[in-house]
């Protein structure tokens, strides 16, 4: 039975880091001398100074990066890595104007893989409505081993830079920030507060992710048995056509993570929301409980909404159990929003209640 500890991501020493180094975050806050604002469940961080109300967040594309490299497929990677900043800032704070700066490291740039990761971003920004306003490009070959680098250079000239440049299928790696800004006078409505707006007797409701997102990747490379030091055998599984599917496996892979701030906008504009979380890393199981109360359960009936075949494919393949499943991936669900009203008319799945308990998250089999 495969899990992800097992595929190398302990999210549970991920957690003790966190409560570890909070004492030197802290220490910090002193230089801030504005509001921190509290109890939107960790997705990004509020903040108000002056007018102005300010979310920001950050984040990367982790190892689906292993992915578009190996496949040489570099037009989307960008929408994904803005995709998982814009949500976590729009599921706490709906921006009245947005920016995003991006963090793109190679072992050695080519100008050509480099415009097409550029071109993917832009595009994400259009996406969230946000203007991408700068960011580094770093050349690390050190961490990178560009040493390695499976080309000939004798062929090589100093002009011919427009030439793709063909890394080990691991040799790149991409991340970003997002900012939003709203006004001051915007708090109430712009700024979401799960911890003290949900109630017990409220909705559960899930909108449709468009695959896995960007989440889950190296236990995908575990089911599948994807190595990268046999860049063939890599190549030949990505390339297989699984089952039923229309596409082969990297394709379905590398599907964008689906940006859902209009679609937050709207719901919101339309009905009464007592919070949202983004389903990242964790997945439903441990994205779901950061928005509760410590007086609430979420109970979800995982039957409740249209199982996607990708994740059935990781399950059996891989021989995860479903509760394995539900700590690792979206399992179909992308964004979550909790709400008095019935939200199925806007496109959303019923999953579940709030119930009385103590900030957990229930399924029901």
């Amino acid at each position: 039975m495969s899990t992800y500890k097992e595929a190398g991501v302990d999210v549970k020493l991920a957690d003790a880091f966190v409560e570890r180094i909070k004492p030197h975050v802290k220490s910090t806050h002193k230089y801030w001398d504005g509001e921190m604002i509290n109890g939107l469940g960790g997705f990004a961080a509020v903040l108000k100074w002056g007018n102005n109300i300010t979310g920001i967040s950050t984040d990367g594309v982790g190892s689906k990066a292993c992915i578009a490299a190996a496949l040489d497929d570099l037009t989307t990677i960008g929408i994904d890595v803005v995709a998982m900043n814009a949500n976590d800032v729009c599921v706490v704070m709906q921006p009245e104007r947005s920016i995003f700066v991006d963090y793109y490291a190679v072992g050695r740039l080519s100008l050509h893989d480099g415009e097409r990761v550029i071109q993917g971003i832009a595009q994400g920004c259009t996406l969230a409505n946000a203007a991408l306003v700068g960011g580094e490009t770093a050349e690390m070959p050190l961490v990178f081993g560009s040493h390695k680098l499976r080309f000939d250079s004798s062929k090589r000239v100093a002009e011919d830079i427009e030439t793709p440049i063909r890394y080990l299928m691991h040799e790149f790696d991409l991340a970003g920030t997002f900012v939003g800004f709203a006004h001051a006078d915007a708090t109430d409505s712009a700024v979401m507060k799960p911890h003290f707006t949900i109630k017990k007797g409220m909705g559960i409701f899930g909108f449709r992710s468009s695959g896995l997102h960007s989440n889950g990747y190296s236990l995908v490379h575990r089911v599948f048995g994807i190595d990268y030091n046999e860049p063939n055998q890599a190549l030949k599984i990505l390339r297989t056509h699984y089952g039923d599917f229309d596409r082969p496996l990297g394709d379905i892979l590398l599907t964008p993570t689906t940006i859902y701030c209009d679609k937050i906008r709207l719901t919101r504009n339309a009905y009464s929301v007592a919070g949202f979380a983004h389903i990242t890393g964790g997945g439903l199981a441990r994205n779901i409980p950061r928005i509760l109360p410590r007086n609430c359960d979420a109970r979800v009936h995982p039957d409740r909404w249209p199982h996607q075949p990708i994740f059935d494919l990781i399950a059996k393949t891989g021989n995860v159990s479903q509760s394995e499943m539900l700590r690792a991936f979206n399992c179909g669900i992308g964004l979550v929003a909790v709400s008095k009203q019935d939200l199925t008319p806007a496109g959303y799945y019923y999953m579940g209640d709030i119930v009385p308990g103590d900030g957990k998250v229930e399924f029901v089999r």
